[in-house]
């Protein structure tokens, strides 16, 4: 990885920590925790990895991208969500990267699928690894959890204020949950406004404190997570959805040399704008990736 990924400030009062580089095979916020995870899965003998996400999720992507650097095939499982050129041009990659690809109507299917594609691994004499959604597992979390401890560093150093907040987009939990507990952790709990972006079933604040607490629990840390205020007023008609403040929260990021996608991005940056006072220092942190990819990517066996 491309440790540790830079800060800089937008405008005055404005800062941004950007994982968009974090890996040169993929970037975002997945990245960090799949550390850890693909370092479980190789420890445990795996062969596959299992996982699951909407059609254009970028944490399925860069599963199945960094596996394959571990030798790690991915079968994925795949639900609905609004049809943009965006997730058009997600899943034609994940097509491409992963080793199979199954596609169900909603959440209660997903699981019935997952359970079918590790069964089947299983029986075939190769040993699956389930990954969570998102990658927010306990042992997800820990790579955020060295995230914040990198972000407590880089305060100590003046290469940014201390921020009064720190803004981040709230899906499956695990990069918040990170949050407040490397920042406890290292000593600096600044608060952290996580903004929803996925049903609140998935995104809400008793999940994040409990994964938080599980990742330090295996650290035989004792120390109690940050403060966390979840944002809900961004979701708007549900994952993935269009808002018509989107378009202008994307074109103030351009302007700002920020860029942002629809799905979570753009509404935790509007979230991020929203909440800026004269109290103090904002850090937004950018948790989509940078990296340019293209459809040819194959999965270890090359199949697509």
């Amino acid at each position: 990885m491309n440790l540790p990924t830079p800060v800089r400030e937008l405008r005055p009062g404005l800062w941004v920590k950007d994982e968009g580089r974090v890996h040169d095979r993929y970037g975002g916020n997945k990245v960090r925790k799949l550390a850890h995870l693909l370092a479980d899965a190789e420890a445990r003998g795996a062969t596959d990895l299992v996982t699951a996400g909407a059609l254009g999720s970028h944490h399925v992507l860069a599963t199945a991208l960094l596996g394959a650097e571990h030798g790690l095939r991915t079968h994925a499982v795949l639900v609905p969500q609004p049809d943009t050129e965006h997730v058009r041009h997600q899943l034609a990659r994940i097509l491409a990267a992963c080793a199979s690809v199954t596609r169900v109507g909603g959440s209660l299917g997903a699981a019935v699928a997952l359970r079918t594609v590790r069964a089947r691994l299983a029986a075939s004499g190769r040993i699956p690894y389930a990954i969570p959604v998102g990658g927010s597992s306990p042992v997800g979390v820990e790579g955020w959890i060295d995230g914040a401890l990198e972000l407590c560093g880089q305060i100590a150093r003046g290469e940014l204020p201390r921020p009064e907040r720190i803004v981040v987009a709230l899906g499956s939990g695990g990069t918040s949950a990170g949050l407040i507990a490397g920042l406890a952790l290292g000593g600096m709990p600044v608060p952290v406004l996580a903004v929803r972006v996925a049903p609140r079933w998935l995104a809400h604040r008793g999940r994040v404190l409990a994964l938080a607490g599980a990742a330090l629990r295996r650290r035989g840390a004792r120390v109690v997570p940050g403060p966390l205020v979840v944002d809900p007023g961004w979701l708007g008609a549900g994952y993935g959805c269009s808002d018509p403040r989107l378009d202008v929260i994307v074109d103030q990021g351009r302007e700002l040399g920020l860029p942002l996608e629809p799905t979570y991005t753009a509404k935790a940056f509007g979230a991020c704008l929203a909440s800026a006072t004269n109290h103090g220092p904002v850090l937004f942190l950018q948790t989509a990736s940078a990296i340019r990819i293209r459809t040819a990517d194959r999965s270890p066996d090359g199949r697509g």
